[in-house]
This record gives C-alpha cells, sequence and structure tokens, in this order.
C-alpha cells in the first residue's frame, strides 16, 4: 500500500493512499484528522483485545472500521444501509466506499501519519 502525506494550503493534512485503499485514506482523513485520534486508535490496537473469533470495531461518523484476524476493513455507513440493492453500476462508487489491508500495514502507516501530524 503505497501513501502520501501533504498539507492543504490551509495547512490541513491529507492522506492519500494507493487505488483500492481510498475508503481508507477517507477514514483517516476524516475520522482520525488529528494526532490525539491516531494515538487513541493506536493504544487500543496495542492492547490487541481482538482475535478471530472476536473483532474489534471502531464507529466513525462517516465509515466503520472492523479489525478481524490480522485484516483491516474499512466500510462506508451508506453501504451498509444498501447492500440489498445489487446494481453493478454500483461497483466503481462500492470499491471506493470499502477497502481492507493487513493490520501491518494498517498500523504502520497510523504510525506514519502520526509522525506527520507531529503528534509523536
Amino acid at each position: 500500500m503505497e501513501f502520501e502525506f501533504r498539507r492543504e494550503l490551509g495547512g490541513q493534512a491529507q492522506l492519500e493512499l494507493s487505488m483500492g485503499h481510498e475508503a481508507i485514506a477517507r477514514f483517516i482523513n476524516d475520522e482520525l484528522g488529528d494526532s490525539h485520534s491516531v494515538k487513541q486508535l493506536l493504544a487500543q490496537l496495542a492492547q490487541g483485545e481482538f482475535s478471530a473469533h472476536k473483532p474489534f470495531t471502531f464507529e466513525g461518523r462517516e465509515q466503520t472500521l472492523v479489525i478481524l484476524d490480522g485484516e483491516v476493513e474499512v466500510k462506508d455507513h451508506r453501504l451498509h444501509q444498501h447492500e440489498e440493492l445489487d446494481d453493478p453500476d454500483l461497483s466503481l462508487y462500492d470499491a471506493e466506499s470499502e477497502a481492507c489491508c493487513g493490520l501491518d500495514d494498517f498500523e504502520h502507516l497510523l504510525h506514519s501519519w502520526l509522525e506527520f501530524l507531529g503528534g509523536r
């Protein structure tokens, strides 16, 4: 998973991820925009209170993060509400509304994001 950090003209930090991981970038940008939120999530992940049978779930305003068996999945809330709709025209939208990656990659990304935010 390739990533790039930058600052907008107003100074706001922005994360961009490689194609197929856009939903994870939106989750981090929108739900974890400040170093305090990132530190809280990293602390929860460090406790490791999840396993193959007990997922870790973080409900954000727009998206949900689920970690299960070493895999991280981010999915838009709207996607949960409309899963019963099976419209092939929405497949591109769905690809930008959900994404998965490994837990190690996700933690590495969070640590790098925290460093970029100046929170280390």
